[in-house]
């Protein structure tokens, strides 16, 4: 048997508190009976209970948590000194949302000037998708020579937006168009928005 076999120890407090099943007890007083080594951690036990009870007897009800709490909350709070540093960080924080407000702001701006049909003042929208061998080289020169604009992507697809610049007629546009979808080894994909 294991020394925690022998000596019942995690059962001894169940013991003193009187919440072991009769089989349980049975066996405790019959190891206590022959075991001056639990006795005593019995006896130091149930000296700790009536210690316990006692203390719990004597505190008055409102001498309990909460009040006892915000009395301990009260008594901290003179004694702190206020934190100089709060402000400026609130400042920073507030200084870095509103860059960031006016970054997305100005990135989503030109999206409005679209109108539903991809065409408007600033020219046509298309999605692009390059080969994954393209040169950035390649891809600028194919860019230039239908006069177009990067102006979003990657996407999750590869997707990348770009502007054509108006075009004088729709024969013109429809030209540009053909000429990029022509580049195969360039452009994989081309769609008008």
């Amino acid at each position: 048997m294991t020394e925690s076999r022998e000596h019942p120890d995690e059962l001894l407090v169940f013991h003193v508190n009187g919440t072991l099943d009769a089989e349980e007890r049975a066996q405790v007083e019959a190891h206590l009976a022959d075991c001056p080594r639990c006795r005593e951690e019995v006896e130091f036990l149930r000296a700790l209970r009536s210690s316990m009870q006692a203390s719990a007897a004597d505190a008055e009800p409102d001498d309990m948590a909460w009040p006892r709490l915000q009395r301990a909350i009260r008594k901290e709070k003179t004694g702190q000194r206020p934190r100089r540093w709060l402000p400026a960080a609130l400042a920073a924080s507030l200084l870095v949302i509103a860059v960031q407000a006016v970054m997305l702001i100005g990135e989503r701006a030109p999206d409005s000037r679209y109108t539903l049909s991809g065409a408007g003042p600033q020219g046509v929208v298309l999605q692009l998708r390059f080969q994954p061998q393209a040169t950035e080289a390649q891809i600028r020169d194919v860019l230039q020579r239908v006069d177009a604009t990067l102006i979003d992507g990657p996407g999750a697809l590869g997707v990348y937006r770009v502007r054509l610049a108006a075009a004088t007629d729709a024969a013109d546009l429809a030209r540009r168009i053909a000429w990029l979808e022509q580049q195969t080894a360039v452009v994989s994909h081309v769609a008008r928005e």
